[in-house]
Protein backbone atom coordinates (compact mmCIF):
# COMPACT_ATOMS: atom_id res chain seq x y z
CA UNK A 1 0.00 0.00 0.00
CA UNK A 2 1.66 3.48 -0.95
CA UNK A 3 0.49 6.38 1.47
CA UNK A 4 1.45 9.99 0.48
CA UNK A 5 0.60 12.59 3.59
CA UNK A 6 0.56 16.42 2.01
CA UNK A 7 0.48 19.68 3.82
CA UNK A 8 -0.30 22.90 2.10
CA UNK A 9 -1.20 26.20 2.80
CA UNK A 10 -4.89 25.91 1.96
CA UNK A 11 -4.86 21.87 2.53
CA UNK A 12 -3.68 20.21 5.49
CA UNK A 13 -3.00 16.66 6.22
CA UNK A 14 -4.47 15.39 2.40
CA UNK A 15 -4.06 11.31 2.73
CA UNK A 16 -3.53 9.86 -0.81
CA UNK A 17 -3.47 5.98 -0.70
CA UNK A 18 -2.87 4.12 -3.83
CA UNK A 19 -3.70 6.82 -6.03
CA UNK A 20 -7.12 7.58 -4.15
CA UNK A 21 -7.90 10.88 -1.69
CA UNK A 22 -8.64 8.58 1.75
CA UNK A 23 -8.78 11.63 3.94
CA UNK A 24 -8.55 15.66 4.41
CA UNK A 25 -7.91 15.86 8.21
CA UNK A 26 -6.73 18.39 9.94
CA UNK A 27 -6.61 16.93 13.37
CA UNK A 28 -5.54 13.42 11.31
CA UNK A 29 -3.92 11.08 13.89
CA UNK A 30 -4.02 7.06 12.29
CA UNK A 31 -1.88 7.72 9.49
CA UNK A 32 0.84 5.01 9.43
CA UNK A 33 4.60 5.56 8.14
CA UNK A 34 4.26 7.18 4.74
CA UNK A 35 5.89 9.71 2.23
CA UNK A 36 5.26 13.14 4.00
CA UNK A 37 5.08 16.07 1.98
CA UNK A 38 5.79 19.47 3.37
CA UNK A 39 4.43 22.02 1.07
CA UNK A 40 4.91 25.35 3.34
CA UNK A 41 4.09 28.23 1.60
CA UNK A 42 2.56 26.39 -1.29
CA UNK A 43 -0.71 26.23 -2.80
CA UNK A 44 -2.75 22.47 -3.90
CA UNK A 45 -5.06 22.63 -6.57
CA UNK A 46 -7.08 20.35 -9.14
CA UNK A 47 -4.91 19.97 -12.23
CA UNK A 48 -5.00 22.61 -15.07
CA UNK A 49 -6.61 21.69 -18.36
CA UNK A 50 -5.19 22.36 -21.46
CA UNK A 51 -8.09 23.31 -24.16
CA UNK A 52 -5.72 23.18 -27.03
CA UNK A 53 -2.78 21.25 -27.94
CA UNK A 54 -0.91 19.58 -30.97
CA UNK A 55 0.86 16.51 -29.81
CA UNK A 56 1.46 15.02 -33.26
CA UNK A 57 0.72 11.74 -32.85
CA UNK A 58 -0.29 9.95 -35.61
CA UNK A 59 2.72 10.57 -38.14
CA UNK A 60 4.52 13.30 -36.50
CA UNK A 61 6.10 11.64 -33.37
CA UNK A 62 9.62 13.59 -33.87
CA UNK A 63 8.38 16.68 -32.97
CA UNK A 64 6.44 15.56 -30.21
CA UNK A 65 4.44 12.35 -28.97
CA UNK A 66 2.08 11.25 -25.98
CA UNK A 67 5.34 10.55 -23.56
CA UNK A 68 6.98 14.01 -24.01
CA UNK A 69 4.13 15.87 -24.38
CA UNK A 70 2.32 14.21 -21.06
CA UNK A 71 5.28 14.95 -19.67
CA UNK A 72 5.84 18.40 -20.18
CA UNK A 73 2.02 19.03 -19.33
CA UNK A 74 2.78 16.82 -15.70
CA UNK A 75 6.03 19.66 -15.27
CA UNK A 76 3.66 22.57 -15.92
CA UNK A 77 0.96 21.40 -13.67
CA UNK A 78 -1.58 20.16 -16.13
CA UNK A 79 -3.31 16.96 -15.71
CA UNK A 80 -6.12 17.09 -18.96
CA UNK A 81 -5.55 18.00 -22.24
CA UNK A 82 -7.79 18.43 -25.44
CA UNK A 83 -5.57 17.52 -28.33
CA UNK A 84 -6.30 19.18 -31.87
CA UNK A 85 -6.93 16.35 -34.94
CA UNK A 86 -4.63 18.50 -37.48
CA UNK A 87 -2.48 15.01 -37.74
CA UNK A 88 -0.76 12.59 -40.57
CA UNK A 89 -3.06 11.76 -41.51
CA UNK A 90 -5.83 14.61 -40.46
CA UNK A 91 -8.33 12.63 -37.74
CA UNK A 92 -11.47 13.46 -40.16
CA UNK A 93 -13.50 9.71 -39.79
CA UNK A 94 -14.29 7.85 -37.31
CA UNK A 95 -11.96 4.92 -37.94
CA UNK A 96 -9.32 7.11 -38.01
CA UNK A 97 -10.49 8.18 -34.37
CA UNK A 98 -10.91 5.44 -33.24
CA UNK A 99 -6.65 4.41 -34.43
CA UNK A 100 -5.96 7.61 -32.87
CA UNK A 101 -7.89 6.97 -29.82
CA UNK A 102 -6.16 3.69 -29.01
CA UNK A 103 -2.62 4.65 -29.69
CA UNK A 104 -2.59 7.72 -27.44
CA UNK A 105 -4.84 4.99 -24.73
CA UNK A 106 -1.10 3.32 -24.49
CA UNK A 107 1.14 5.84 -24.44
CA UNK A 108 -0.62 9.23 -22.13
CA UNK A 109 0.06 9.30 -18.68
CA UNK A 110 -2.62 12.51 -18.38
CA UNK A 111 -6.33 12.87 -18.86
CA UNK A 112 -7.16 13.61 -22.70
CA UNK A 113 -10.12 14.73 -24.63
CA UNK A 114 -9.96 14.23 -28.86
CA UNK A 115 -11.36 16.32 -31.32
CA UNK A 116 -12.57 15.51 -34.75
CA UNK A 117 -11.43 17.71 -38.20
CA UNK A 118 -13.44 18.52 -40.86
CA UNK A 119 -12.56 19.88 -44.25
CA UNK A 120 -14.02 21.11 -47.63
CA UNK A 121 -14.30 17.69 -48.81
CA UNK A 122 -14.96 15.36 -45.73
CA UNK A 123 -17.53 16.89 -44.09
CA UNK A 124 -19.95 14.18 -44.68
CA UNK A 125 -18.22 11.53 -43.04
CA UNK A 126 -17.59 14.28 -40.12
CA UNK A 127 -21.75 13.14 -38.64
CA UNK A 128 -20.41 9.85 -37.91
CA UNK A 129 -17.32 10.89 -36.20
CA UNK A 130 -18.68 13.74 -33.89
CA UNK A 131 -19.79 10.67 -32.15
CA UNK A 132 -16.49 9.52 -31.21
CA UNK A 133 -15.21 13.02 -29.94
CA UNK A 134 -15.41 15.60 -27.64
CA UNK A 135 -15.64 18.58 -30.26
CA UNK A 136 -15.18 18.88 -33.96
CA UNK A 137 -12.11 21.51 -35.12
CA UNK A 138 -12.77 24.22 -37.98
CA UNK A 139 -10.27 26.04 -39.96
CA UNK A 140 -11.55 28.44 -41.76
CA UNK A 141 -8.26 28.77 -42.50
CA UNK A 142 -5.42 27.11 -43.43
CA UNK A 143 -3.28 26.26 -40.80
CA UNK A 144 -0.28 23.70 -39.62
CA UNK A 145 -1.64 20.15 -41.38
CA UNK A 146 -3.45 21.37 -44.23
CA UNK A 147 -6.74 20.74 -43.06
CA UNK A 148 -9.99 23.88 -44.16
CA UNK A 149 -12.96 24.83 -44.12
CA UNK A 150 -13.05 27.54 -46.47
CA UNK A 151 -16.18 27.21 -48.90
CA UNK A 152 -19.03 28.70 -47.31
CA UNK A 153 -21.45 26.34 -48.71
CA UNK A 154 -20.06 23.27 -46.69
CA UNK A 155 -19.38 25.57 -43.65
CA UNK A 156 -23.20 26.44 -43.31
CA UNK A 157 -23.52 22.26 -43.86
CA UNK A 158 -21.61 21.98 -41.19
CA UNK A 159 -23.30 24.57 -38.57
CA UNK A 160 -26.78 22.87 -40.26
CA UNK A 161 -26.14 19.39 -39.90
CA UNK A 162 -24.08 18.55 -36.57
CA UNK A 163 -24.48 19.13 -32.85
CA UNK A 164 -20.85 18.71 -31.40
CA UNK A 165 -19.15 21.57 -30.34
CA UNK A 166 -17.42 23.51 -33.26
CA UNK A 167 -13.73 24.72 -31.90
CA UNK A 168 -13.28 27.47 -34.62
CA UNK A 169 -9.77 28.92 -36.00
CA UNK A 170 -10.83 32.00 -37.38
CA UNK A 171 -8.90 33.43 -39.96
CA UNK A 172 -10.79 33.81 -43.15
CA UNK A 173 -8.54 31.92 -45.97
CA UNK A 174 -9.67 34.14 -49.01
CA UNK A 175 -7.96 37.01 -47.38
CA UNK A 176 -5.21 35.25 -46.11
CA UNK A 177 -4.19 34.26 -49.67
CA UNK A 178 -5.28 37.65 -51.20
CA UNK A 179 -2.33 39.23 -48.83
CA UNK A 180 -0.30 36.81 -48.94
CA UNK A 181 -0.13 37.54 -52.88
CA UNK A 182 1.56 40.97 -52.24
CA UNK A 183 4.57 39.35 -50.76
CA UNK A 184 5.42 35.90 -52.97
CA UNK A 185 8.09 36.99 -55.12
CA UNK A 186 10.19 38.30 -51.64
CA UNK A 187 11.82 34.74 -51.18
CA UNK A 188 14.07 36.35 -47.96
CA UNK A 189 10.93 38.35 -46.48
CA UNK A 190 11.18 39.68 -42.71
CA UNK A 191 8.92 37.27 -40.43
CA UNK A 192 7.10 40.18 -39.14
CA UNK A 193 4.93 40.28 -42.43
CA UNK A 194 2.81 37.71 -41.33
CA UNK A 195 0.92 39.66 -38.70
CA UNK A 196 0.34 41.58 -42.09
CA UNK A 197 -0.55 38.08 -44.70
CA UNK A 198 -2.82 37.33 -41.61
CA UNK A 199 -3.77 40.21 -40.52
CA UNK A 200 -6.99 41.07 -38.07
CA UNK A 201 -9.19 41.56 -41.22
CA UNK A 202 -9.06 37.81 -42.12
CA UNK A 203 -9.63 37.44 -37.86
CA UNK A 204 -12.61 39.56 -38.56
CA UNK A 205 -14.30 38.68 -41.74
CA UNK A 206 -14.23 35.26 -40.41
CA UNK A 207 -15.29 35.54 -36.65
CA UNK A 208 -18.31 37.43 -38.09
CA UNK A 209 -19.02 34.92 -40.66
CA UNK A 210 -19.14 31.95 -37.44
CA UNK A 211 -21.44 34.45 -35.40
CA UNK A 212 -23.95 34.67 -38.32
CA UNK A 213 -24.27 31.25 -38.49
CA UNK A 214 -24.40 30.33 -34.66
CA UNK A 215 -27.21 32.67 -34.81
CA UNK A 216 -29.04 31.25 -37.75
CA UNK A 217 -28.41 27.30 -36.76
CA UNK A 218 -28.82 28.40 -32.74
CA UNK A 219 -24.97 26.63 -32.72
CA UNK A 220 -23.12 26.89 -29.74
CA UNK A 221 -19.48 27.82 -30.91
CA UNK A 222 -15.75 27.85 -29.39
CA UNK A 223 -13.15 29.97 -30.55
CA UNK A 224 -9.50 28.90 -30.51
CA UNK A 225 -6.89 32.05 -29.57
CA UNK A 226 -8.90 34.95 -30.26
CA UNK A 227 -6.01 37.53 -30.60
CA UNK A 228 -7.44 41.10 -30.79
CA UNK A 229 -9.57 43.60 -29.56
CA UNK A 230 -12.16 44.10 -32.39
CA UNK A 231 -12.73 40.17 -32.10
CA UNK A 232 -13.25 40.47 -28.06
CA UNK A 233 -16.34 43.40 -29.02
CA UNK A 234 -17.68 41.26 -31.96
CA UNK A 235 -18.44 37.77 -30.01
CA UNK A 236 -19.20 40.36 -26.39
CA UNK A 237 -22.35 42.12 -28.68
CA UNK A 238 -22.89 38.72 -30.13
CA UNK A 239 -23.65 37.29 -26.62
CA UNK A 240 -25.60 39.91 -25.57
CA UNK A 241 -27.69 39.12 -28.94
CA UNK A 242 -28.28 35.17 -27.45
CA UNK A 243 -25.53 33.73 -28.71
CA UNK A 244 -24.00 30.99 -27.12
CA UNK A 245 -19.76 31.97 -28.15
CA UNK A 246 -16.74 30.67 -25.38
CA UNK A 247 -13.32 32.83 -25.81
CA UNK A 248 -10.07 30.96 -25.79
CA UNK A 249 -6.97 32.88 -25.21
CA UNK A 250 -3.44 31.73 -25.75
CA UNK A 251 -0.01 32.76 -23.51
CA UNK A 252 1.76 34.15 -26.74
CA UNK A 253 -1.12 36.50 -27.62
CA UNK A 254 -1.25 38.05 -24.17
CA UNK A 255 2.78 37.85 -23.23
CA UNK A 256 4.41 37.76 -26.71
CA UNK A 257 3.47 41.11 -29.39
CA UNK A 258 4.42 42.70 -33.25
CA UNK A 259 7.76 43.57 -31.80
CA UNK A 260 8.63 39.85 -30.42
CA UNK A 261 9.60 39.32 -33.84
CA UNK A 262 12.77 41.54 -33.46
CA UNK A 263 13.96 39.14 -31.01
CA UNK A 264 12.21 35.43 -31.76
CA UNK A 265 12.44 36.14 -36.19
CA UNK A 266 10.17 32.23 -37.39
CA UNK A 267 10.46 31.60 -34.15
CA UNK A 268 7.81 33.46 -33.32
CA UNK A 269 5.51 32.31 -36.43
CA UNK A 270 1.95 31.27 -34.93
CA UNK A 271 -1.19 31.21 -36.54
CA UNK A 272 -3.00 33.38 -35.81
CA UNK A 273 -0.05 35.58 -35.77
CA UNK A 274 1.18 37.89 -32.66
CA UNK A 275 -0.48 41.40 -32.74
CA UNK A 276 0.10 44.27 -31.43
CA UNK A 277 0.74 45.28 -27.52
CA UNK A 278 -2.93 46.93 -27.00
CA UNK A 279 -4.33 43.96 -28.31
CA UNK A 280 -2.11 42.23 -25.28
CA UNK A 281 -4.00 45.11 -23.24
CA UNK A 282 -7.63 44.15 -24.41
CA UNK A 283 -7.01 40.35 -23.64
CA UNK A 284 -5.76 40.88 -20.40
CA UNK A 285 -8.78 43.03 -19.75
CA UNK A 286 -11.09 40.56 -20.72
CA UNK A 287 -9.96 38.06 -18.59
CA UNK A 288 -10.25 40.56 -15.46
CA UNK A 289 -13.65 41.49 -16.29
CA UNK A 290 -14.54 37.49 -16.93
CA UNK A 291 -15.23 37.82 -20.75
CA UNK A 292 -12.39 35.33 -21.85
CA UNK A 293 -13.62 31.52 -20.76
CA UNK A 294 -10.48 30.01 -21.58
CA UNK A 295 -6.59 30.10 -21.51
CA UNK A 296 -5.38 27.62 -23.50
CA UNK A 297 -1.79 27.50 -24.97
CA UNK A 298 -2.21 26.10 -28.46
CA UNK A 299 0.76 24.02 -27.91
CA UNK A 300 2.10 23.28 -31.46
CA UNK A 301 6.06 22.23 -31.46
CA UNK A 302 8.16 22.14 -34.35
CA UNK A 303 11.75 21.06 -34.24
CA UNK A 304 14.46 24.09 -34.26
CA UNK A 305 15.53 22.97 -37.43
CA UNK A 306 12.16 23.75 -38.89
CA UNK A 307 11.92 26.88 -37.22
CA UNK A 308 15.14 28.10 -38.10
CA UNK A 309 14.20 28.10 -42.21
CA UNK A 310 13.21 31.04 -43.89
CA UNK A 311 10.09 32.89 -43.59
CA UNK A 312 8.19 30.87 -46.20
CA UNK A 313 9.51 27.57 -45.26
CA UNK A 314 9.09 28.05 -41.50
CA UNK A 315 5.81 25.89 -39.68
CA UNK A 316 3.18 28.57 -38.04
CA UNK A 317 3.39 27.32 -33.88
CA UNK A 318 5.15 27.20 -30.81
CA UNK A 319 5.52 25.03 -27.73
CA UNK A 320 3.75 26.21 -24.37
CA UNK A 321 2.18 23.79 -22.10
CA UNK A 322 4.99 23.57 -19.90
CA UNK A 323 5.14 27.03 -19.30
CA UNK A 324 1.07 28.25 -18.81
CA UNK A 325 0.63 28.07 -15.37
CA UNK A 326 4.14 29.81 -14.52
CA UNK A 327 3.64 32.46 -16.75
CA UNK A 328 0.09 33.38 -15.69
CA UNK A 329 1.30 33.17 -11.72
CA UNK A 330 3.71 35.80 -13.09
CA UNK A 331 1.08 37.92 -14.18
CA UNK A 332 -0.59 37.35 -10.98
CA UNK A 333 2.23 38.63 -9.17
CA UNK A 334 2.47 41.33 -11.70
CA UNK A 335 -1.45 42.52 -10.74
CA UNK A 336 -2.76 41.84 -14.47
CA UNK A 337 -4.35 39.43 -12.97
CA UNK A 338 -5.55 37.09 -9.76
CA UNK A 339 -5.38 33.46 -9.13
CA UNK A 340 -9.10 33.25 -8.80
CA UNK A 341 -9.22 33.87 -13.18
CA UNK A 342 -6.55 31.31 -13.25
CA UNK A 343 -8.65 28.78 -11.74
CA UNK A 344 -11.81 30.05 -13.69
CA UNK A 345 -9.89 30.30 -16.89
CA UNK A 346 -7.71 27.26 -17.13
CA UNK A 347 -9.74 24.88 -14.59
CA UNK A 348 -13.50 25.73 -13.61
CA UNK A 349 -14.55 26.75 -17.38
CA UNK A 350 -13.01 24.34 -19.25
CA UNK A 351 -13.64 21.29 -17.25
CA UNK A 352 -17.45 22.29 -17.69
CA UNK A 353 -17.46 22.83 -21.18
CA UNK A 354 -15.24 19.82 -22.00
CA UNK A 355 -17.09 17.56 -19.46
CA UNK A 356 -13.80 17.31 -17.28
CA UNK A 357 -14.08 15.82 -13.40
CA UNK A 358 -11.92 18.08 -11.28
CA UNK A 359 -12.21 18.23 -7.54
CA UNK A 360 -10.40 17.36 -4.85
CA UNK A 361 -12.71 15.39 -2.72
CA UNK A 362 -12.55 12.06 -0.74
CA UNK A 363 -12.97 8.48 -2.79
CA UNK A 364 -11.90 11.11 -5.83
CA UNK A 365 -8.21 9.90 -7.64
CA UNK A 366 -5.41 12.06 -6.90
CA UNK A 367 -5.40 14.65 -9.82
CA UNK A 368 -3.54 17.97 -8.45
CA UNK A 369 -0.84 20.32 -8.76
CA UNK A 370 1.61 21.28 -5.93
CA UNK A 371 2.68 25.34 -6.51
CA UNK A 372 4.36 28.59 -4.84
CA UNK A 373 3.55 31.25 -6.14
CA UNK A 374 6.17 33.24 -4.59
CA UNK A 375 9.27 31.40 -6.13
CA UNK A 376 11.37 33.67 -8.91
CA UNK A 377 13.45 31.26 -11.30
CA UNK A 378 14.47 31.61 -15.18
CA UNK A 379 13.25 29.33 -18.05
CA UNK A 380 16.16 27.81 -18.94
CA UNK A 381 16.60 25.38 -22.20
CA UNK A 382 17.45 22.37 -20.61
CA UNK A 383 15.06 21.75 -17.90
CA UNK A 384 12.36 21.95 -20.62
CA UNK A 385 10.07 18.12 -21.02
CA UNK A 386 8.60 18.90 -24.79
CA UNK A 387 10.62 16.68 -27.39
CA UNK A 388 10.87 20.12 -29.33
CA UNK A 389 13.80 21.12 -27.31
CA UNK A 390 12.73 25.19 -27.33
CA UNK A 391 10.62 27.74 -25.48
CA UNK A 392 10.01 31.18 -26.91
CA UNK A 393 10.25 31.87 -23.18
CA UNK A 394 14.30 31.00 -23.02
CA UNK A 395 15.79 33.20 -20.31
CA UNK A 396 12.71 35.09 -18.89
CA UNK A 397 12.28 35.45 -14.76
CA UNK A 398 9.36 33.76 -13.66
CA UNK A 399 7.34 34.42 -10.27
CA UNK A 400 5.42 31.09 -9.58
CA UNK A 401 6.61 27.72 -9.89
CA UNK A 402 5.49 24.34 -9.72
CA UNK A 403 6.73 22.26 -7.20
CA UNK A 404 4.36 18.45 -7.95
CA UNK A 405 1.89 17.32 -10.31
CA UNK A 406 0.09 14.35 -8.91
CA UNK A 407 -1.66 12.36 -11.25
CA UNK A 408 -3.57 9.05 -10.83
CA UNK A 409 -5.33 8.13 -13.75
Amino acid sequence: MKQMLINAQNIENLLIEDGIIRSIDTSMQHVQECEQIDCSGCIIWPGLIDSHVHFRTPGEEYKEDWNTGSAAALAGGVTTVVDMPNNKPSITTSALFVEKRACVLQNATIDFRLTVGVTDQSFDAIIDAEREAVAIKVYMGMSTGGMVMAQSDALEYLFAHTTKLLMIHAEDEQTVQKNAAQYEQNTNCDPSIHSRIRSKEAAIIATQRALELAKKYQRTIYFCHISTKEEIELIEQARRDGIQAYIEVTPHHLFLHEESYTSLGTFAKVNPPLRTRADNDALWEAIRTGIVDVIATDHAPHTIEEKQQSYWKAPAGMPGIELLFPLLLTACHEGKITLEDIQRCCISNPANIFGCEKEIAVGKKADMVIFNPSVEWVVERNMLHSKCGWSPYEGWKLTGKVIRTIKQL
